[in-house]
């Protein structure tokens, strides 16, 4: 699953996400929905990547990713989904259509969450996270090797709608 690499980067500006928050009414220091921070159209800056979350509805989020070539053609697809369960959130990716694979969360702040499955090949961790630049999405194993971070923006800031 090592193409999920690609696809797992979302990142924002925090003024980005501020727009979503006056959008939605959302204080990002204490997350009315505790995910909405993700909600939105992310793209990479250089690549055509793009990886698209739901608002919170009813304790699920829906999201997709998607990379293209420089001819506009699907080179990678995968669909993705956040539930609420028993309280804690589980991270789903099905890439190229495949079966799902589960990562449960593991650590939680105002505006990061991380999620694990120790029995998956890699990644084995993903986390998503905003900081005063960017919101980033790192993979790597569970012990941390293997270290991967990538960023995204804004669709509309990027002229990506």
């Amino acid at each position: 699953m090592t193409r999920l690499t690609a696809l797992l980067a979302a990142s924002l500006t925090l003024g980005i996400a501020g727009a979503h928050a006056q959008e939605t009414g959302l204080d990002l220091q204490t997350n009315a929905s505790p995910l909405d921070w993700m909600t939105g159209c992310w793209t990479h800056e250089r690549y055509d990547q793009r990886e698209v979350w739901s608002e919170d509805l009813g304790g699920l989020k829906f999201g997709y990713a998607v990379n293209r070539d420089e001819n506009g053609k699907v080179t990678f697809f995968e669909d993705l989904r956040i539930e609420n369960r028993s309280g804690s959130a589980v991270y789903i990716a099905s890439p190229r259509g495949a079966a799902p694979t589960e990562f449960v969360e593991t650590e939680r702040t105002g505006l990061s969450i991380t999620f694990e499955n120790p029995d998956h090949d890699y990644p084995q961790k993903i986390t998503y996270g905003a900081n005063r630049v960017a919101l980033v999405a790192t993979i790597s194993t569970i012990d941390d090797d293997r270290v991967q971070s990538w960023a995204m923006y804004d669709c509309k800031e990027m002229g990506r709608e």
